[in-house]
């Protein structure tokens, strides 16, 4: 197997996951299979992107499909860095295919609309090689197999005990190839680890970006919700002067809540650093130790980050 960087299979895993969308799901698969006509399970295929048929039956459904598997066989070829890895998904296809060929050499019928074009093996290179009885180009455990499934059923026509020995055949190549992908894997699930905490540290990053951003745009505010306290507190409270700005403070405060920013709370609150700038200390009886006192100015944060500190008297 060719040597495998670990940005290689990026690209490929991007395109599978975009493609999974014209997968058949359960629900349409289910919706196919209760389909009273064919042209009801075609127009299923249709919702999935595939293209409507001008003459829909069975055979042309059936092209269809084979033709889009090949299509989609064809691409993940073009996009892996290694053909190896699509093995493991094409074998058994030739598994199906050699199935095929003998049961109908058996019944001496023609195979060709049984066998898909989808394998590691060609159709017709794996029909040649049964017709010749040679077998050298064809992977060693299933030229054996082929072998050996062909005598037993010449020999007892039970076409079941021929499929046993493919299937134990197929299973073997499957432990091989996984033996062999093993290294490959590895370092895709390490890369997939690798890259999925990197799109979460981007993520995080993005997200403390946009909040330094959002902070640094509310700061400049917070000047004005100190002027409208002030410029309330030169009024009487019955005066129309100080209800037009407690208005506007009041709606003021509802948008600065809305922007997810939240007073801090400080009077009567034990003297937090994180929160607190204490910029007078008094002895107090009244008052718990280390306790906040009075408020000269107001202190906000952004959800758990502090855009200003609350600015307060201390007691004891």
């Amino acid at each position: 197997m060719a040597k495998i960087k670990d940005t290689d299979y990026l690209h490929l895993s991007t395109r599978i996951r975009a493609m999974e969308n014209a997968l058949l799901e359960r629900e349409r698969m289910d919706r196919m299979l209760e389909a009273g006509t064919v042209e009801e399970a075609a127009k299923v295929l249709t919702e999935c992107g595939y293209p409507e048929l001008q003459a829909v039956n069975v055979d042309t459904v059936d092209a269809m499909l084979a033709q889009a598997r090949e299509e989609l066989f064809g691409t993940l070829n073009d996009l892996a860095p290694d053909g190896e890895i699509l093995d493991v998904f094409k074998v058994k296809y030739d598994y199906h295919n050699a199935k095929a060929m003998l049961k109908c050499e058996a019944l001496g019928l023609d195979p060709e609309r049984l066998l898909v074009d989808t394998g590691r093996v060609a159709p017709e290179t794996l029909a040649e090689a049964v017709k010749r009885s040679e077998f050298t180009d064809l992977p060693k455990v299933m030229a054996d197999a082929i072998v050996e499934a062909r005598a037993v059923l010449g020999k007892t026509r039970d076409p079941q005990r021929s499929d046993m020995i493919l299937d134990q055949a197929y299973f073997q190549e499957m432990e091989q190839l996984a033996k062999v992908l093993a290294d490959a894997n590895d370092k895709y699930l390490r890369l997939a680890a690798e890259y999925d905490n990197y799109r979460k540290r981007t993520a995080k990053e993005k997200e403390s970006i946009y909040g330094d951003a959002k902070a640094d745009t509310i700061k400049p505010l917070l000047a004005v919700y100190d002027n409208l306290e002030r410029g309330i507190a030169q009024y009487d409270e019955a005066d129309a002067h100080r209800q037009g700005l407690e208005l506007i403070l009041r709606q003021f405060t509802e948008t600065l809540t809305k922007l997810g920013v939240t007073e801090i709370e400080a009077k009567g609150q034990p003297f937090d650093p994180g929160l607190h700038n204490a910029v007078m200390h008094v002895e107090d009886e009244t008052a718990g130790e280390n306790t906040v006192v009075e408020v000269f100015q107001k202190g906000f944060m952004l959800g758990d980050k502090v855009l200003r500190f609350a600015m307060v008297k201390v007691a004891n």
